[in-house]
């Protein structure tokens, strides 16, 4: 019986912590705010946004993109909707904005991140990762990307990579 029941709370102990890597890291956008019109002659114009994202795993995002259908680099393609995961870019016709703002939600804390270009944008890792990672492009689409990762617990910068497990 004391065997038995020693395998149930193993089982229960190790499924607890395997389902909680299963978890999915979820977002809400709390706002979006419509800031400045930019023009540019001979593309056109588009608005910057400015969304205020949440996620279930500790953290609020400021993030900066555009309205229109320029705002590519954080659409699968222009037919898409803008994903609700963070992500910032700067658009053809130049609304938007190359820098994302994480905050920790329990500790306060929050850094600024200016990216190199095309976008810069949180990758999908398991709920209990310790880090933070996003792909920041500064270039064409195979050209030119660096993973960086951050500490969740303090936000610090850990490093730089051209390669990631996660992507």
């Amino acid at each position: 019986m004391k065997k038995l029941l020693s395998i149930l709370i193993y089982l229960l102990v190790f499924f607890d912590l395997h389902s909680a890597n299963l978890k999915e890291i979820q977002y809400e956008i709390l706002t979006e705010k419509t800031l400045e019109e930019v023009c540019r002659k001979g593309f056109g114009c588009s608005n910057t946004i400015k969304r205020i994202i949440s996620s279930n795993d500790g953290f609020i995002f400021e993030t900066y993109l555009t309205d229109g259908t320029d705002s590519v680099w954080c659409t699968p393609n222009v037919n898409d909707k803008i994903k609700n995961i963070p992500c910032s870019t700067i658009g053809d016709y130049g609304g938007g904005r190359h820098v994302m703002k994480i905050t920790n939600k329990q500790t306060k804390k929050t850094i600024t991140i200016e990216g190199a270009g095309g976008k810069l944008e949180r990758i999908s890792t398991p709920f209990n990762h310790p880090h933070i990672i996003l792909i920041n492009h500064n270039g064409g689409v195979s050209c030119c990307h660096e993973y960086l990762t951050y500490s969740k617990e303090s936000l610090k910068f850990i490093s730089a990579s051209r390669k990631s497990k996660f992507d």
